[in-house]
């Protein structure tokens, strides 16, 4: 199975109006309180330079490509943002699960980040959190409730078995 995909995002440079936008890649891993989002921005690890004459002229447009693994990731292209879910599920009517690459609004991303960052005192792995994000906030609660419970018996159960000191 394979373990990146590819995500590519336009750039450019020397131009005014739309392809005037910064472009970029980010991992989300949380939330921040001074960004909204807690972001890693990243390298691409190739860029395809197509036509662009950058060397020749001050302006060109080229294509930054990016192979990224599980993750929460915020694309912007020209300054317009959009969020991409990449994880391991099966798509509808299949069994087997591979890694794929889903387009989510801003909304669902914000929800997803947020049970990552440990907000409700879980921090939640990719996969987990892209499922709780389905919930409505009372059953995610619910979820955290059991789990908190189920963290404290086993902790209390290691302890009981500690000699004292």
């Amino acid at each position: 199975m394979n373990t990146t995909i590819e995500i590519k995002i336009n750039n450019a440079k020397g131009y005014t109006g739309k392809k005037s936008g910064k472009s970029y890649l980010a991992r989300i891993a949380g939330m921040s309180n001074q960004y909204g989002l807690d972001r890693e921005f990243l390298t691409a690890a190739e860029i395809d330079w197509g036509t662009s004459e950058l060397f020749k002229k001050s302006k060109g447009v080229w294509t930054e490509i990016y192979r990224v693994g599980e993750g929460l990731y915020e694309t912007q292209t020209y300054g317009e943002r959009a969020y991409r879910l990449v994880g391991v599920w099966a798509a509808e009517g299949q069994t087997e699960a591979t890694l794929r690459s889903m387009t989510i609004d801003e909304a669902h991303a914000n929800k997803i980040a947020d049970l990552m960052s440990g907000h409700l005192g879980v921090e939640w792995t990719i996969d987990e959190a892209r499922r709780l994000s389905l919930l409505d906030s009372a059953r995610i609660a619910s979820i955290t409730a059991i789990v908190h419970e189920q963290v404290s018996k086993d902790l209390n159960a290691a302890f009981a078995q500690q000699p004292t000191v």
